[in-house]
């Protein structure tokens, strides 16, 4: 079978990770196809093919290294000016996919994190009557509200208040008085709509997605790669990804702080961004910029244990599996779909999002540190 996959990055975090793992796993019987909006030169069997975002990168801000609630935000005024270009875009994309799609004839597209690369996938895929997944890696495509389009979620986000969302809506493709009904009425052309965890479920149900077409399949490892190690436990902790409240990574820093009076030996190890140079870091703190996955399992077989306390509604935290499969008990919030990955005072520990998160780790992480049986 010729599989087309779609994402907008190839290289990335947890949904690029599960698209190239997909790809791995079955690329002894199948032919995987990439198109991104990524550049990348590959060395392996897979074709990857760019599709580049013209407008994103003509407006996208290079500002960095800011205690934001994303990497690389973009301004109001600047989401603004993108929303009047955006149709241009999707015309644009929809003509270099069906080319595209002529020239490498699959059997099936699989598309991964769909608002993000445009709708256009679907409408040329319907129109050359070729089936279509959609793995839903998150919720927000539900509600079309995306980093490109209205920063503003992110407010409602931190607030984890799922109700807000549907509010602010804001792709140029949908008819603006109808664009949740319109959203899914294109989306519903998918043979299949898989979310990664059955609180994504939940929210497609929310919204009226037909129940027929829902099969939830949880993101997992590679054990292979992440297992344990014969490595000594260090006296680290570790927080993976983007500095972002969103992630909880100011929690961990002011964690870090506290528990400096407990242990001042702990190190707080940050993997996946560059030290913020706009808030007061203390000298427990250490930044790695982003690492190749396969380097990770020697930072869980060596630390006492991740911190992941994240106050939005995870769909279903990759981190949280590595760390799991590398015998490192994550200590997490009881948002989204983390519950449905941790056993809690067996597997790891969830920390009740409604009561001091800063608390709760600190006795969790104390638990740890003094008791080498429970790591």
């Amino acid at each position: 079978m010729r599989i087309l996959q779609i994402n907008n990055l190839y290289n990335g975090a947890g949904a690029e990770n599960v698209m190239k793992s997909i790809a791995l796993g079955l690329s002894t019987k199948h032919k995987f196809f990439f198109i991104t909006h990524q550049n990348v030169a590959v060395k392996n069997h897979h074709k990857v093919l760019s599709i580049p975002n013209i407008i994103f990168n003509l407006f996208k801000n290079t500002k960095k290294n800011n205690f934001t609630f994303s990497d690389n935000i973009v301004s109001k005024k600047i989401a603004s000016n993108i929303r009047k270009f955006y149709p241009l875009v999707d015309w644009y994309i929809a003509y270099k996919l069906k080319k595209i799609i002529k020239k490498i004839r699959p059997d099936v597209i699989h598309c991964h994190n769909v608002i993000s690369f445009t709708m256009a996938q679907y409408i040329v895929a319907n129109s050359m009557k070729i089936p279509i997944i959609t793995t839903f890696h998150g919720y927000w495509p539900i509600s079309p509200n995306t980093i490109l389009l209205n920063y503003d979620a992110f407010d409602i986000c931190s607030d984890n208040n799922w109700d807000n969302w549907h509010h602010y809506c804001a792709h140029p493709l949908l008819n603006p008085k109808n664009q949740m009904e319109n959203l899914r009425t294109i989306l519903s052309g998918s043979s299949k709509l898989i979310p990664v965890s059955n609180f994504v479920k939940e929210r497609l149900i929310d919204y009226n997605y037909p129940k027929n077409k829902i099969k939830v399949v949880h993101n997992g490892v590679d054990t292979n790669i992440f297992k344990p190690l014969k490595k000594k436990i260090k006296k680290q902790v570790i927080h993976i990804g983007r500095i972002s409240k969103l992630k909880g990574s100011h929690i961990v820093i002011n964690v870090a702080k506290k528990f400096r009076k407990i242990d001042s030996g702990v190190k707080f190890i940050f993997i996946g961004s560059e030290k913020p140079d706009n808030i007061n870091i203390p000298k427990n703190c250490k930044f790695i910029s982003w690492l190749d996955p396969k380097s990770l399992p020697k930072f869980y077989n060596s630390s006492i244990a991740l911190i992941a306390p994240s106050i939005w509604s995870e769909p279903h935290s990759l981190v949280i599996l590595e760390a799991m499969s590398c015998g490192c008990p994550p200590i997490v919030t009881n948002v989204g779909g983390n519950s449905e990955s941790v056993v809690d005072g067996k597997t790891g520990y969830l920390i009740d999002i409604h009561k001091n998160l800063e608390k709760q780790i600190i006795e969790n992480l104390s638990k740890l540190s003094n008791n080498s049986s429970l790591r």
